[in-house]
Protein backbone atom coordinates (compact mmCIF):
# COMPACT_ATOMS: atom_id res chain seq x y z
CA UNK A 1 0.00 0.00 0.00
CA UNK A 2 1.48 3.24 -1.21
CA UNK A 3 2.64 5.86 1.55
CA UNK A 4 -0.27 9.01 2.48
CA UNK A 5 0.79 11.93 1.31
CA UNK A 6 -0.80 13.99 4.43
CA UNK A 7 0.52 11.49 7.50
CA UNK A 8 1.49 13.74 10.56
CA UNK A 9 1.56 13.07 14.54
CA UNK A 10 -0.09 15.60 16.52
CA UNK A 11 2.63 17.96 18.95
CA UNK A 12 0.49 20.13 21.76
CA UNK A 13 3.01 22.68 22.97
CA UNK A 14 1.99 24.15 26.12
CA UNK A 15 3.10 27.46 26.56
CA UNK A 16 5.28 28.61 29.27
CA UNK A 17 5.08 31.70 31.37
CA UNK A 18 6.20 35.41 29.44
CA UNK A 19 6.89 32.97 25.79
CA UNK A 20 7.36 35.14 22.92
CA UNK A 21 4.49 33.81 20.89
CA UNK A 22 6.00 35.66 17.70
CA UNK A 23 9.29 32.75 17.50
CA UNK A 24 7.27 30.49 19.18
CA UNK A 25 7.10 28.80 14.94
CA UNK A 26 10.98 29.38 14.89
CA UNK A 27 11.32 27.79 17.98
CA UNK A 28 10.01 24.30 17.10
CA UNK A 29 10.95 22.93 13.91
CA UNK A 30 10.92 19.40 14.27
CA UNK A 31 10.40 18.73 9.87
CA UNK A 32 7.92 17.24 7.78
CA UNK A 33 5.46 14.87 9.73
CA UNK A 34 4.49 16.53 12.95
CA UNK A 35 1.30 18.92 13.06
CA UNK A 36 2.33 21.56 15.92
CA UNK A 37 -0.92 22.47 18.13
CA UNK A 38 0.15 25.70 20.63
CA UNK A 39 -1.70 26.01 23.79
CA UNK A 40 -2.32 27.40 27.18
CA UNK A 41 -3.20 24.20 28.66
CA UNK A 42 -2.88 20.87 27.69
CA UNK A 43 -5.11 19.06 25.17
CA UNK A 44 -7.24 16.32 25.23
CA UNK A 45 -5.33 13.16 25.11
CA UNK A 46 -7.38 12.27 22.14
CA UNK A 47 -6.06 15.36 20.36
CA UNK A 48 -2.46 15.21 20.71
CA UNK A 49 0.43 12.50 20.30
CA UNK A 50 3.04 14.15 22.36
CA UNK A 51 2.69 16.88 25.20
CA UNK A 52 6.10 19.16 24.93
CA UNK A 53 6.13 21.59 27.51
CA UNK A 54 9.28 23.54 30.02
CA UNK A 55 10.18 22.01 33.24
CA UNK A 56 8.50 25.43 34.80
CA UNK A 57 5.45 23.79 34.01
CA UNK A 58 6.34 20.02 34.01
CA UNK A 59 4.92 19.23 37.76
CA UNK A 60 1.56 21.04 36.92
CA UNK A 61 1.33 19.30 33.65
CA UNK A 62 2.09 15.36 35.14
CA UNK A 63 -0.17 15.87 37.96
CA UNK A 64 -2.74 16.82 35.80
CA UNK A 65 -2.74 14.36 32.76
CA UNK A 66 -3.25 10.77 33.04
CA UNK A 67 0.23 9.19 33.56
CA UNK A 68 -0.92 6.62 30.70
CA UNK A 69 -1.75 9.31 28.15
CA UNK A 70 0.86 10.91 25.80
CA UNK A 71 4.15 11.30 26.54
CA UNK A 72 5.61 14.13 27.89
CA UNK A 73 8.38 15.73 26.17
CA UNK A 74 9.98 18.40 28.24
CA UNK A 75 12.71 21.37 27.99
CA UNK A 76 14.49 23.65 30.08
CA UNK A 77 18.20 24.12 30.99
CA UNK A 78 21.04 21.26 31.31
CA UNK A 79 21.33 21.41 35.07
CA UNK A 80 17.55 20.90 35.48
CA UNK A 81 18.05 17.13 33.17
CA UNK A 82 17.58 14.95 36.59
CA UNK A 83 14.63 16.67 38.56
CA UNK A 84 12.86 16.34 34.96
CA UNK A 85 12.95 12.72 34.87
CA UNK A 86 12.24 12.86 38.47
CA UNK A 87 8.97 14.67 38.18
CA UNK A 88 8.09 12.03 35.11
CA UNK A 89 8.71 13.16 31.37
CA UNK A 90 9.25 10.74 28.93
CA UNK A 91 12.53 12.86 27.58
CA UNK A 92 14.35 15.99 28.04
CA UNK A 93 15.81 18.35 25.46
CA UNK A 94 18.41 20.10 26.74
CA UNK A 95 18.73 24.04 25.79
CA UNK A 96 20.02 24.93 23.13
CA UNK A 97 18.51 22.11 20.98
CA UNK A 98 18.61 21.51 17.13
CA UNK A 99 15.56 21.95 14.67
CA UNK A 100 16.76 17.83 13.82
CA UNK A 101 17.39 16.77 17.50
CA UNK A 102 13.97 18.33 18.05
CA UNK A 103 12.63 15.56 15.83
CA UNK A 104 14.23 12.75 16.13
CA UNK A 105 13.58 12.79 19.85
CA UNK A 106 9.43 13.56 19.37
CA UNK A 107 9.28 10.74 16.74
CA UNK A 108 11.15 8.27 19.22
CA UNK A 109 8.35 9.12 21.24
CA UNK A 110 5.78 8.64 19.63
CA UNK A 111 3.65 5.55 21.11
CA UNK A 112 3.26 1.73 19.79
CA UNK A 113 0.37 -0.32 20.49
CA UNK A 114 0.00 -4.21 20.73
CA UNK A 115 -3.51 -5.68 20.78
CA UNK A 116 -4.10 -9.66 20.40
CA UNK A 117 -7.28 -10.87 18.59
CA UNK A 118 -8.20 -14.42 18.43
CA UNK A 119 -6.48 -14.54 14.70
CA UNK A 120 -3.16 -12.35 15.61
CA UNK A 121 -1.30 -9.48 17.22
CA UNK A 122 -1.88 -6.31 15.62
CA UNK A 123 0.91 -3.64 16.13
CA UNK A 124 0.81 0.25 15.84
CA UNK A 125 3.86 1.66 15.54
CA UNK A 126 4.09 5.22 13.78
CA UNK A 127 1.77 4.81 11.33
CA UNK A 128 2.24 1.02 10.31
CA UNK A 129 0.40 -1.60 11.35
CA UNK A 130 1.63 -4.69 11.38
CA UNK A 131 0.14 -8.47 11.82
CA UNK A 132 2.51 -11.24 11.32
CA UNK A 133 4.32 -10.61 8.04
CA UNK A 134 2.00 -8.58 6.67
CA UNK A 135 2.03 -4.66 6.89
CA UNK A 136 0.12 -1.45 5.75
CA UNK A 137 0.33 1.84 6.24
CA UNK A 138 -2.45 4.31 8.23
CA UNK A 139 -3.13 8.10 6.71
CA UNK A 140 -3.41 10.56 9.98
CA UNK A 141 -6.65 10.23 10.56
CA UNK A 142 -6.97 6.64 10.58
CA UNK A 143 -4.31 6.96 12.82
CA UNK A 144 -6.04 8.98 15.02
CA UNK A 145 -9.31 6.90 14.94
CA UNK A 146 -7.49 3.65 15.14
CA UNK A 147 -5.77 5.14 18.70
CA UNK A 148 -9.05 5.58 20.03
CA UNK A 149 -10.55 3.01 19.47
CA UNK A 150 -7.70 0.91 20.58
CA UNK A 151 -7.69 2.54 23.71
CA UNK A 152 -11.04 2.10 24.54
CA UNK A 153 -11.26 -1.68 23.14
CA UNK A 154 -14.44 -3.44 23.70
CA UNK A 155 -15.74 0.10 24.94
CA UNK A 156 -17.79 2.28 22.66
CA UNK A 157 -16.80 5.02 21.17
CA UNK A 158 -19.19 8.20 20.64
CA UNK A 159 -18.59 9.77 16.83
CA UNK A 160 -18.99 12.82 18.48
CA UNK A 161 -15.33 12.36 20.35
CA UNK A 162 -14.28 11.14 16.94
CA UNK A 163 -15.00 14.42 15.31
CA UNK A 164 -13.09 16.80 17.99
CA UNK A 165 -10.13 14.24 18.11
CA UNK A 166 -9.80 14.81 14.04
CA UNK A 167 -11.37 18.65 13.95
CA UNK A 168 -11.36 20.59 17.23
CA UNK A 169 -15.34 20.67 16.04
CA UNK A 170 -18.54 18.19 15.37
CA UNK A 171 -19.15 18.59 11.58
CA UNK A 172 -23.10 17.06 11.36
CA UNK A 173 -23.92 15.06 8.36
CA UNK A 174 -19.46 14.77 7.60
CA UNK A 175 -19.10 11.07 6.35
CA UNK A 176 -15.53 11.18 6.48
CA UNK A 177 -15.73 9.06 10.10
CA UNK A 178 -17.66 6.38 8.21
CA UNK A 179 -14.85 6.68 5.10
CA UNK A 180 -12.05 6.20 7.63
CA UNK A 181 -13.61 3.01 9.66
CA UNK A 182 -14.63 1.88 6.36
CA UNK A 183 -10.62 1.94 4.83
CA UNK A 184 -9.34 0.35 8.71
CA UNK A 185 -11.56 -2.41 8.40
CA UNK A 186 -10.08 -2.92 4.48
CA UNK A 187 -6.42 -2.42 6.01
CA UNK A 188 -7.17 -4.91 8.58
CA UNK A 189 -8.38 -7.78 6.13
CA UNK A 190 -5.38 -7.10 4.58
CA UNK A 191 -2.95 -7.57 7.34
CA UNK A 192 -4.71 -10.44 9.00
CA UNK A 193 -5.37 -12.15 5.76
CA UNK A 194 -8.22 -13.57 6.20
CA UNK A 195 -12.03 -12.37 5.77
CA UNK A 196 -12.62 -11.42 9.11
CA UNK A 197 -15.96 -12.16 10.13
CA UNK A 198 -17.46 -10.82 11.98
CA UNK A 199 -15.19 -7.55 11.93
CA UNK A 200 -13.30 -6.78 14.92
CA UNK A 201 -14.07 -2.94 14.03
CA UNK A 202 -18.20 -2.72 15.08
CA UNK A 203 -20.86 -0.01 14.33
CA UNK A 204 -22.62 0.86 17.00
CA UNK A 205 -25.76 1.95 15.62
CA UNK A 206 -26.73 5.75 17.27
CA UNK A 207 -23.52 5.72 19.49
CA UNK A 208 -20.23 5.29 17.44
CA UNK A 209 -18.15 3.04 17.22
CA UNK A 210 -15.90 -0.12 19.36
CA UNK A 211 -13.29 -2.75 18.63
CA UNK A 212 -14.03 -5.71 19.67
CA UNK A 213 -11.11 -8.18 20.63
CA UNK A 214 -12.83 -11.57 21.76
Amino acid sequence: MKRAAANYAVLNIIRPENFDRHTERDFFMPGDGFEIRFSSSPLSPIETDIYVVHISRLSRIIDRENRDGPPVLSWGPPELLPAAFELGCSDYLKEPWSSEEFGIRCSRLLPGMRIPFPWGTISLSGFDIHCGKRSALLTSPERKVLRILFRYLNQPVHRESIHYALWGELRPGSRAVDMHISSLRKKFRFIAHCELNPHPIRTLHGTGYTIHTL
